[in-house]
């Protein structure tokens, strides 16, 4: 009799509705992070340079009086030209300091750097814009011919005198900008016309010191100043000849009335 009942009360547990569930297993922790504070001292950084080296070249010749004179009469303490006014302003928007340099050049039959370096003396840039201020009334002048090529070579030596002062680093990272402003052929000419094979010679000097020097850019951009009374058949020439240095030289070319 007993073995009926257990018989009978294991047939019932065999038959019961009762779902099973597999025991979940909980993930092993594992204290595997480590967290780390402290402090790097490092040297004080060297200023990081990118030189900016403007110069300007304009010419001051005798035809200079016809086509970019005075104002007459002069309403302010102080009259400039157009070129020396537009130079200005430059000077004004873009204030030398922080890297940036001018220059200036101006040419007739002689060339002269105009503007004085750090220690005063004449013939380099200048990190003052009042430096080159001081310089402007010479832009007011106009005597003598029009010397392309003596301004060019001119600043070719500038240009060179003031690369080979920077080191390796700050060259590499130097832009040069050169900006040639005249009102006319070169005179003496020696082509009648056509760029002159020592003006087309003087410019690829000037642009060949990218690679010589390795810099990050230098470029020659013109600007041509045209009197009403000029006979169109010479300021077609001027332009050509202006805009073929520009192009020579990898820079931009404009004209002005």
């Amino acid at each position: 009799m007993r073995w009926g009942v257990a018989l009978a009360a294991v047939l019932l547990i065999a038959c019961s509705e009762a779902s099973l569930y597999p025991v979940k297993h909980q993930p092993e922790v594992r204290d595997d992070r480590l967290t780390v504070h402290g402090q790097f001292c490092t040297e004080v950084p060297q200023p990081t340079e990118f030189p900016v080296r403007i110069l300007f070249i304009v010419d001051i010749s005798q035809s200079m009086n016809v086509t970019d004179p005075m104002p007459n009469p002069c309403a302010q303490a102080a009259c400039f030209t157009r070129r020396a006014t537009a130079v200005e302003e430059i000077l004004n928007t873009y204030p030398a300091g922080n890297g940036v340099e001018y220059g200036l050049i101006t040419f007739q039959s002689s060339v002269a750097i105009q503007t004085r370096d750090s220690s005063g003396q004449l013939g380099g840039f200048t990190a003052s814009s009042d430096e080159v201020k001081l310089r402007l009334p010479a832009l007011n002048v106009g005597v003598g011919e029009t010397n392309y090529v003596g301004a060019l070579e001119t600043a070719y030596e500038m240009l060179q005198q003031d690369m080979i002062a920077l080191d390796a680093t700050a060259r590499s990272r130097a832009r040069y900008v050169v900006v040639f402003i005249s009102d006319g052929l070169p005179a003496p000419r020696s082509v009648e016309h056509g760029m002159p094979d020592d003006i087309r010679l003087a410019v690829q000097n000037i642009a060949s010191l990218q690679k010589q020097q390795r810099l990050a850019e230098i470029a020659l951009h013109t600007v041509y100043l045209s009197a009403p009374d000029t006979p169109d058949s010479v300021q077609l020439e001027a332009k050509e000849l202006l805009a073929g240095m520009a192009n020579l030289a990898g820079g931009t070319y404009r004209a002005f009335e």
